[in-house]
């Protein structure tokens, strides 16, 4: 059964298209001309020609919101190699946008999941984690019965052998009887939910681990937020501007169980016991626990990160095969792995509050030593335009030793090879507008099956 009221559209790959007009934003379908897919222009392309992987978008603020899926090959006025659109129909009064598109392993098979978000502005958010099947049909839709507690679409993964969803939530209380949309404290939450039975095995917040105080954002970013995306916020009596609090944007598992969140608006990267919710230590922010050794690409000063996103764990064997590491870093590091994590991560390094702590974004590969509290910069991948990304932004290691980099609101994304050569380069819609993906994936192991039809277009 259908939850949600969306269009669907399954367009097959290397069929031919008949193309009506294309403008430098969106291109249109003589046969669907309901539907205007963004463009996707490739500017570099130095890949293995037997590459067969997908492009998973979810474009964001872009005014035609919706998951797509696209070839290496890019979407333009003379190439149409979009592999599927499920461009969003919002109901009346709502708007709508998607998160996250991805193939997710989900009760046994491969899904095509993603989150979606549909808004009532100024009043109410729905979230729900979508699943569908091979054949584009939704086969589950995960939401919440609680009215007061709300999904966040930021992040969501299957963890313990598929049997538990590790997800995100917040909670906006209001603050201001006189004020109850502006004035709102958004408490962060991480859950662990059991699928089978849809009960809460774990739950973590933030208002409980968290000071107002350890807040890495001001005045000024408040407002542009308030402004734009309508982010729950808090107005405190004895200040005279909106201050918000955690807003996380990602959460893992790392190999010792311990759960690792990222933090936006504390500029701070937390890992959380998952037996008593204590936060274990800090990476980032003006309270970490940690000491970033110089780099050497980086002019020997000590890296400060600045808004991260998608922070994610990895297995040693990323640090044990960089030729960065000594041998007796790793001798040590074979004789103690529960001393020692790797995590990746995309650093926006920018924000209204302060100047930018880098000369651009960048995605980083770090190896945090937990004994003597250090992070030792493995990779970084600097923005290939030397551009900043006020939002969004993901890191994805790929299983031939690649890196695929999402660039958010910048639009663009990148893939390096093993020995950091940028192979790959491609723009999500117009310069001239506000676009972003929150995460861009590359995979191949997506093969999606229209039932019973041909393309659409």
């Amino acid at each position: 059964m259908r939850l949600l009221n969306f269009l669907q559209l399954a367009v097959g790959c290397g069929w031919g298209v008949t193309v009506a007009y294309t403008v430098a934003e969106v291109s249109s379908y003589l046969t669907r001309p309901d539907l205007q897919p963004l463009t996707l222009t490739v500017h570099v392309n130095t890949l293995d020609p037997k590459d067969k992987s997908l492009l998973f978008f979810g474009p964001y603020i872009s005014g035609y919101d919706g998951p797509a899926i696209y070839d290496l090959k890019g979407l333009t006025w003379y190439l149409k190699e979009l592999v599927w659109d499920g461009y969003l129909e919002a109901p009346p009064g709502l708007t709508h946008r998607a998160h996250n598109l991805h193939p997710m392993l989900y009760k046994g098979i491969t899904t095509l999941a993603y989150s979606l978000v549909l808004d009532r502005p100024q009043t109410s958010v729905m979230v729900h984690h979508t699943f569908l099947n091979e054949h584009y049909d939704i086969v589950d839709a995960l939401g919440t019965p609680d009215q007061i507690k709300h999904l966040d679409p930021h992040d969501f993964s299957v963890i313990d052998d598929g049997t538990k969803m590790l997800q995100l939530a917040y909670i906006a209380h209001p603050t201001d009887e006189h004020d109850p949309v502006q004035s709102k404290v958004e408490e962060g939450i991480l859950e662990v939910l059991d699928i089978s039975t849809g009960t809460i095995d774990f739950e973590w917040r933030s208002l409980d681990h968290v000071p107002r105080n350890h807040s890495c954002v001001g005045g000024s970013l408040v407002r542009y937020l308030v402004s734009r995306d309508f982010t729950p916020l808090v107005r405190f009596a004895d200040e005279d501007f909106l201050h918000p609090t955690s807003h996380a944007n990602s959460v893992d598992q790392d190999p010792h169980g311990n759960f690792i969140l990222s933090s936006f608006h504390t500029c701070t990267i937390y890992s959380i016991s998952p037996i008593t919710g204590s936060v274990l230590w800090r990476l980032g922010g003006a309270f970490s626990d940690f000491t970033f050794l110089p780099y050497h690409n980086h002019g020997d000063k000590p890296v400060t990160l600045k808004h991260v996103h998608d922070v994610r764990s990895h297995p040693l064997s990323i640090a044990l095969e960089n030729p960065l590491i000594s041998q007796s870093l790793k001798r040590r590091i074979k004789a103690s792995p529960h001393t020692y994590l790797v995590l990746s991560l995309f650093d926006n390094a920018f924000g209204a509050a302060g100047p930018p702590t880098s000369s651009c974004s960048s995605a980083l590969i770090i190896l945090l030593d937990l004994n003597a509290m250090t992070a030792k910069i493995l990779e970084r991948y600097m923005h290939p335009r030397g551009e900043y990304n006020a939002m969004f932004g993901s890191v994805q290691l790929l299983s031939n030793g690649h890196r695929f980099v999402g660039w958010g609101s910048t639009r663009q994304v990148s893939e390096y090879d093993g020995q950091g050569k940028h192979i790959y380069h491609a723009e999500l819609g117009d310069p001239a507008q506000l676009i972003g993906s929150l995460r861009v994936y590359k995979s191949a192991m997506w093969n999606g099956v229209p039932a019973n039809r041909g393309p659409d277009v």
